[in-house]
């Protein structure tokens, strides 16, 4: 029940305010994040070029070491070729928003010596399809790590249209509405008090 009182008036005024600064908080948060989301789309892209490139030119060296090395060897120097890596994941806020990165700490290519390659499970042929694979890791990691957070800003930007859209579209019109209606109360208050005041010095007057 709306009270039709001129404190109600007052704590719906301060109301108002508080919604407007609210939105233009929202607004600016929303417009940082697009910002971001622009610059890691473009830094996603470019990225999915690079790997494209990179992910070509692995194949072909693969290609090559198979007839060249022989079937038999090839398959033989990739099991020995096997090793496991070491993921970090890192969190951190970005606007606000809870981010998670995958890296890898060290180098993702090992010196030559650190490889589990000998003199017979190994020739330049393969080294070289080894390393070209072991480069795509660092950018297949740069582009889950923007994939992932093209969806976490893309999911708040969606979250704070809905809450502008809120408060924009339902409560700051129902709060003006409730203030025209008290505003309309008080007139008419008003109006028949001076009437009323009106009247009995009109009687007062005839005595």
């Amino acid at each position: 029940m709306l009270q039709h009182t001129r404190t109600k008036l007052i704590e719906l005024k301060n109301s108002i305010s508080t919604v407007e600064n609210s939105i233009s908080i929202l607004n600016t948060k929303r417009a940082a994040l697009i910002g971001e989301l622009m610059k890691i789309t473009r830094l996603y892209y470019d990225k999915k070029e690079i790997i494209k490139d990179k992910y070509a030119k692995a194949l072909s060296q693969l290609d090559k070491s198979r007839r060249l090395d022989g079937s038999e060897f090839f398959d033989s120097a990739l099991q020995s070729a096997i090793r496991e890596v070491e993921f970090d994941v890192k969190s951190y806020n970005l606007w606000g928003v809870p981010i998670k990165e995958v890296r890898i700490p060290g180098a993702v290519i090992p010196e030559t010596d650190k490889r589990n390659l000998g003199f017979l499970t190994s020739s330049t042929f393969f080294e070289k399809t080894v390393q070209d694979f072991e480069s795509l890791v660092n950018e297949l990691l740069d582009n889950i790590n923007y994939e992932y957070k093209i969806k976490r800003l893309s999911a708040e930007v969606v979250k704070i249209n809905r809450r502008i859209n809120v408060l924009e579209q339902k409560i700051l019109p129902g709060i003006k509405s409730d203030i025209k209606s008290i505003q309309q109360h008080l007139s008419e208050r008003e109006r028949a008090e001076f009437i009323k005041l009106k009247y009995f010095k009109n009687v007062l007057r005839e005595r």
